[in-house]
């Protein structure tokens, strides 16, 4: 899963260079928060479904490393 840096990274490549976001989430903290959850309403229902199968696949394989660690070798 991508962390906090990797999401700050993300949001500086695709956000305009003079655009300090930081400063704007401070100061609107309410709408910035109102907007993230719109955008997260309007991508979960087009992409709801691939999102929550990559998700699956992502805890499966987790799991499975788990496992395997668990157990010295690749049984899953």
């Amino acid at each position: 899963m991508a962390d906090a840096n990797s999401a700050d990274q993300w949001v500086d490549e695709v956000a305009p260079d003079d655009l300090d976001w930081r400063q704007l989430v401070r100061r609107y903290p309410i709408a910035a928060l109102a907007v993230a959850a719109l955008g997260g309403f309007v991508l979960g229902r087009e992409r709801g479904r691939a999102i929550v199968s990559a998700l699956g696949a992502y805890a499966g394989d987790l799991v499975a490393r788990e496992v395997n660690e668990l157990l010295g070798e690749d049984v899953v």
